[in-house]
């Protein structure tokens, strides 16, 4: 299962019902070529008697429903393709089913693997197919399973190593089970329940529970092999060396390492807001040993970290390349810095305002705060900054001068290939205080795909022009998807205010669907469009058959491969994501200690629903809220 970053993305993903998805579709295409040869039994045809080669070439060159309805066509054709390995090996790039690593892998001798119903997950598979038929025929298999609700599931537990912190549950466990074992850990007090920060990779996951006022700062570390047989490695204390906590943007998983910017919670003294340290590496597989460490030298720069008043500003810590952190910070000027791991040395920096100077208008970005939003493809990262006073009108954008939000691209595929330069554009005019951007997704390193607090839709493609000057860019917006009704608005100091769902989207991996969730006054709605913007169908997430929770910042939505989903923290609702047609739900085995968090309730707007929850074809991952306790995650795998 892949990573999930902080704009995500862990995970894979299924089909569509027990019939293939887009059977229809096929059906037509299988009739539309059986006519082209004059029917199944015609003998004489020169489609069916051309050899494995040709058709292979032909297949290559369909959709999955047309190549899967050339190779029903008749028995001849069947025959041949069956053993043409190009053919599957097509046929799984298209459905993506090589980006699974799980389905390239050989099934194990001995006993089958169970699901948490007692069901065989993996059916058998045909000795005679080639590789490539196989790993078609799981991924379809894989598919069935999301239909099906056949899933093998883990959950893991914040406890201590004797204290059971993995446990594969089945229909069976019992809440006193698991209660009586959980009893005795040495880190299970009240105090733990705290709302957990989270990273993994394919071969590590690590949770980390952080509260000041609750005096607890521990990381919990767990191993698996691509989310499958996760084991439980060690929980270590976090305060003789980070007390301050640590912040979700300025950390990161590569390889067996844990990658950090140190001290970046808020501090108490003004003296105490500049520190020489930047990066730090531990070594998760020997028990977060420290490995690598860059300081600045004491006649050095120094971080700043901006806090005045009740603002917070992020700083960031990022994967580059193969092997290399980059960080962005204030020294006080804003100043990317990049790394070697996991030896931490300083390969380069470079100013932000220096480099991009002449397109800063009037205004020196030091004057603007840094998003924790950032967008990372193909060793281009962005990020976004906003003056102090972008968000004051919220709740009233007519009101208030118009203020904008600047977004820096960072491409560093120069650097990374012969040590050139960092190429840095500016687009000083990306977000507007009148309409700004709730979600933004990344589709490639030059378009964009965003939704805005008005509900409309924008895919915006990078265009630059001697108008913008040397550094200077536009994302222009190629494709316009209005809102299609009124949303349903929040009136601050109404006696009767109440939340709303504000505006989520997803995309798929190549931009080709495009998926929004909006609270309207008539209810919640996912609409999802083509890349042309052509409406495909509209989901109604308030019927009471779904009977997902009705309170708004619960709910999530996801989409990979051939299905869309909407989670709540009971359940997971999915539909084929090419049609809209409803699947399956798929319930959350529940948590057997629960109690609502006061906190969490009276602060308004916040998310209420689960830390974390990630959707691909071959799992989901979810990380529990606080309100279950211990804290808790689980997977629910697929295969």
């Amino acid at each position: 299962m892949k990573a999930v970053n902080s704009v995500r993305r862990v995970g894979r993903g299924r089909r569509g019902d027990e019939k293939d998805v887009g059977k229809d579709e096929g059906s037509k295409n299988k009739k539309k070529m059986e006519k082209s040869c004059g029917g199944s039994g015609n003998k004489s045809v020169a489609l069916c008697s051309l050899p494995h080669t040709c058709l292979e070439v032909i297949a290559c060159h369909l959709d999955s429903p047309s190549a899967l309805a050339l190779y029903r066509v008749s028995r001849t054709i069947r025959d041949k393709l069956r053993t043409a390995a190009a053919f599957w090996k097509c046929l799984c790039r298209r459905e993506n089913f090589q980006e699974f690593h799980s389905l390239l892998k050989e099934e194990p001798t001995g006993a089958p693997r169970l699901s948490w119903t007692g069901e065989v997950l993996h059916g058998k598979m045909q000795e005679e197919a080639s590789h490539w038929h196989r790993v078609y025929l799981r991924g379809v298999e894989m598919r069935k399973n999301v239909c099906r609700g056949n899933f093998q599931l883990w959950r893991l537990f914040m406890t201590d190593k004797d204290s059971l912190p993995v446990k594969e549950m089945t229909e069976q466990t019992s809440f006193r089970e698991l209660r009586s074992r959980h009893r005795g850990s040495e880190v299970l007090d009240q105090g733990r329940r705290v709302r957990v920060q989270r990273y993994w990779n394919e071969s590590y996951l690590a949770v980390i529970q952080h509260s000041n006022h609750r005096q607890c700062n521990d990381i919990f570390v767990w191993k698996w092999e691509e989310c499958q047989n996760p084991e439980f490695l060690y929980h270590h204390s976090l305060t003789p060396t980070y007390s301050g906590g640590l912040f979700p943007t300025a950390y990161f998983m590569w390889k067996q390492y844990f990658v950090l910017m140190p001290d970046t919670g808020v501090l108490g003294m003004a003296e105490e807001r500049k520190m020489t340290s930047m990066i730090r590496t531990h070594d998760l597989k020997d028990g977060f040993r420290l490995v690598g460490t860059y300081d600045f030298p004491d006649d050095g720069p120094r971080r700043f970290l901006n806090y005045e008043g009740d603002r917070d500003e992020a700083a960031h810590l990022h994967l580059l390349g193969e092997d290399k952190a980059v960080a962005l910070c204030r020294t006080p000027l804003h100043t990317l810095y990049i790394f070697s791991l996991p030896d931490c040395q300083l390969l380069k920096s470079v100013c932000l305002s220096s480099s991009i100077q002449s397109q800063l208008d009037s205004r020196p970005l030091e004057e603007d705060e840094l998003d924790q939003r950032f967008l990372a493809k193909d060793n281009t990262l962005m990020f976004l900054f906003y003056h102090p006073d972008f968000f004051n009108d919220i709740f009233d954008m007519n009101e208030g001068p118009q203020r904008y939000g600047r977004l820096v691209v960072a491409d560093f595929n120069s650097f990374l290939k012969s040590s050139g330069q960092v190429e840095l554009k500016l687009d000083s005019m990306f977000d507007s205080n009148k309409d700004y951007v709730e979600k933004v997704c990344i589709i490639s390193a030059s378009k964009l795909l965003c939704v805005n607090s008005s509900g409309c839709i924008e895919r915006r493609f990078q265009f630059s022009s001697v108008v913008y000057g040397e550094c200077g860019i536009r994302f222009v917006t190629d494709l316009y998807l209005p809102c299609p009704e009124p949303l349903k608005e929040v009136e601050q100091g109404a006696e009767d205010e109440v939340d709303t769902d504000g505006p989520s989207l997803v995309t798929s991996r190549s931009g080709h669907i495009i998926a929004a969730l909006r609270h309207f006054i008539t209810g919640r709605k996912v609409h999802t469009y083509s890349n042309t913007g052509a409406l495909l169908y509209c989901l109604q997430l308030d019927m009471a058959n779904l009977c997902l929770e009705p309170r708004p910042s619960y709910i999530s939505l996801d989409l990979d491969g051939a299905f869309l989903c909407v989670a709540d923290q009971n359940k997971v609702v999915v539909w084929n994501s090419k049609t809209g047609d409803l699947l399956n739900t798929i319930n959350i085995m529940k948590h057997y200690n629960y109690r609502d968090d006061p906190e969490e309730t009276d602060e308004k707007f916040c998310w209420k629903g689960h830390t974390d929850f990630a959707f691909t074809e071959d799992g989901i991952i979810v990380i529990h809220s606080q309100r279950n306790y211990p804290a808790a995650a689980d997977l629910l795998l697929f295969w």
